[in-house]
């Protein structure tokens, strides 16, 4: 057993003076890859120091094994496994020669409740979601390690998957001197680690989307397409949603496809309008005037859906004269500003500027003895209900607090009622 001292003093031996030793190290490790080189786990070493209780899937798998869960290996046939078995590179999940540097893989953010989800609502482990796994050699070729797909390697191992497809891409050439030799092995593998994580192009939702919908696969991209075309919308970041040309009537907008696809067919989100609702607010958006060099363009659909869902809750649960009184004070406001949808602590822009809009709304009419609609408990949660499970508890006591306790936490700020001031 070599134990947390002796790794330290493997470490400090390394040179890395100042700094710290990492998580991993914190876990006795059964026996190093090379003591020369501690910096190298294998798998099952990796998964019983970082997310051991993943295995616990396999001890008690019959709920999983009903579902189609496989934990003795993966649910289909590697392609071309007969040429890397011939090669001698068809290696299991827990072969000691596939490594993972600690010092540069992401050790320390496994997202080990992705993983159960993944096993659970796939079955296991599919090799036609991974590709062969890349191993930057060390001398003698007798390990490696993988500057790529440490969650898929870890996926592999729990269910047991013992034909993993291995290439050998790169390899070290080393001097003999210790340090240097040490500097140039992370310096390698550092650039292979940004360039699979780092470098490379996302794929966006849309073109995802896109790809999807060529074999029917996405009804959301084919709803969203037909709605932008129908309703001259335009998205100059992806022109796929809608090829023509824009006219004097048309709503054009950098990017925000999700934003308006989320209205029109996420029946599970807050914001879900439908396509009917959707076609009955979006004329509205045609009256606002705008500045199209506003430099914060970007977030002009998160604004834009907000005001849609806004107007149509307002006309559902109060009346159109709400919805009268809204649209009269939204065009006295300053809509290229980032107050609406910025500075949000949950990470949902346009639910924040939901909230915004209405709360300040009421804030501004009420201080001209004009009220947006009854501040009685009921009607506010008929009226917010939907987003705040999707906001802080400060935005829960914000509402509170202006409409139905009837204060103004803006004036405390700078003497000034709502936003408009």
């Amino acid at each position: 057993m070599i134990t947390q001292i002796q790794l330290e003093e493997i470490y400090l031996r390394l040179g890395a003076e100042g700094k710290i030793i990492p998580d991993i190290y914190k876990f006795p490790i059964d026996e190093l890859v090379d003591p020369k080189r501690p910096w190298l786990i294998t798998i099952p070493q990796l998964v019983k120091a970082k997310c051991q209780h993943l295995l616990c899937l396999k001890e008690e798998p019959d709920e999983l094994i009903a579902k189609g869960v496989t934990f003795n290996g993966a649910k289909d046939t590697p392609y071309g496994w007969e040429k890397y078995k011939k090669d001698g590179l068809l290696w299991a999940a827990d072969d000691p020669r596939i490594c993972i540097n600690v010092l540069i893989q992401r050790v320390g953010s496994i997202e080990s409740e992705a993983l159960a989800r993944d096993i659970e609502e796939g079955g296991g482990f599919l090799h036609e979601k991974c590709p062969a796994i890349d191993l930057v050699m060390y001398p003698d070729s007798s390990y490696g390690s993988a500057p790529d797909k440490m969650h898929r390697l870890i996926l592999a191992y729990i269910c047991g998957v013992n034909n993993l497809r291995i290439n050998p891409y790169a390899s070290h050439e080393l001097s003999g001197d210790f340090d240097e030799d040490v500097q140039n092995i992370m310096d390698k593998e550092r650039r292979a680690f940004n360039h699979f994580n780092k470098e490379q192009r996302k794929v966006t939702k849309e073109a995802s989307d896109k790809a999807d919908a060529v074999v029917g696969g996405n009804a959301s991209y084919v709803s969203t397409r037909q709605f932008s075309i129908k309703s001259q919308l335009h998205f100059t970041d992806n022109s796929d949603y809608n090829p023509n040309k824009p006219t004097e009537d048309s709503l054009v907008y950098k990017n925000g496809t999700i934003n308006f696809q989320t209205l029109l067919m996420t029946k599970n989100s807050p914001l879900y309008l439908g396509e009917q609702e959707c076609e009955k607010q979006i004329d509205f958006l045609r009256t606002l005037k705008r500045n199209s060099d506003d430099p914060d363009q970007q977030r002009r659909a998160q604004i834009d859906t907000a005001i849609m869902w806004v107007r149509s809750q307002l006309e559902n649960v109060v009346g159109e004269e709400t919805v009268k009184l809204f649209d009269s004070w939204l065009s006295k406001q300053d809509l290229s500003s980032g107050q609406w949808t910025g500075l949000n602590s949950t990470g949902r822009p346009v639910e924040t500027a939901c909230v915004r809009f209405l709360v300040f709304c009421y804030a501004d009419l009420r201080a001209s003895n004009t009220i947006l609609f009854s501040p009685d408990p009921v009607t506010t949660e008929t009226i917010f209900g939907k987003l705040l499970p999707f906001q802080g508890i400060e935005s829960t006591k914000f509402i509170k607090a202006v409409i139905i306790f009837g204060e103004n936490p803006l004036a405390k700020l700078d003497g000034t009622i709502g936003t408009t001031k």
